[in-house]
């Protein structure tokens, strides 16, 4: 996996969800989930950045695998939150992440956008493993992830807010028909 073999198969569809790249009239809905105290809790605080600052720092994102992506549902189109990709130090490793919206807490949208998330980074982008970095405080999000076959791999000993934060990850299935089985259910 090298830097220009990371190809994102936008939209991602899901059972409910549609995962597509955000576009302008999602900066409202950005900017109030990334502000909101409980979606941060784990994550630094809330953010103070502004609808338009948060659109102009994505705009150089775009159709990278870094980018940041909105979540809604297929159904309705209702924005749900986001999640996303970040590439690793380690060749082929890729990190996954969700952020909800609080309503949307509970209903199983971050397993099912998790395993979207899965296999488009074993089947597309040719990951070896997907991990996750999670404060060690979030019980649900551990219980999720480790429901979804994530282990924990280390602590996170980096100088930034996210020193002490918990990585787990999860091997890539030894053949597609294995990556296929195992996410069958979310997505």
């Amino acid at each position: 996996m090298h830097e220009g073999d990371y190809q994102l198969p936008i939209p991602i569809v899901t059972q409910r969800l549609l995962i597509r790249q955000a576009v302008r009239t999602d900066m409202e809905e950005w900017s109030a989930l990334y502000k909101n105290p409980k979606v941060r809790q784990y994550m630094n605080g809330p953010l103070k950045r502004s609808a338009q600052k948060w659109w102009n720092l994505q705009q150089p994102l775009l159709a990278n695998v870094d980018q940041a992506l909105s979540v809604v549902l297929s159904a309705t189109n209702e924005f749900v939150g986001t999640c996303g990709f970040l590439k690793t130090e380690q060749l082929g490793e890729l990190e996954t992440w969700v952020q909800l919206q609080p309503s949307f807490w509970g209903k199983a949208i971050g397993t099912e956008a998790t395993l979207a998330l899965m296999r488009v980074a074993f089947k597309s982008l040719a990951a070896e493993r997907v991990v996750g970095l999670v404060d060690p405080a979030n019980v649900a999000s551990i219980n999720m992830i480790e429901k979804l076959g994530f282990v924990f791999i280390r602590e996170y000993a980096g100088k930034s807010w996210q020193s002490g934060h918990h990585f787990y990850g999860v091997e890539r299935p030894k053949d597609d028909r294995a990556v296929d089985s195992a996410f069958h259910r979310g997505g």
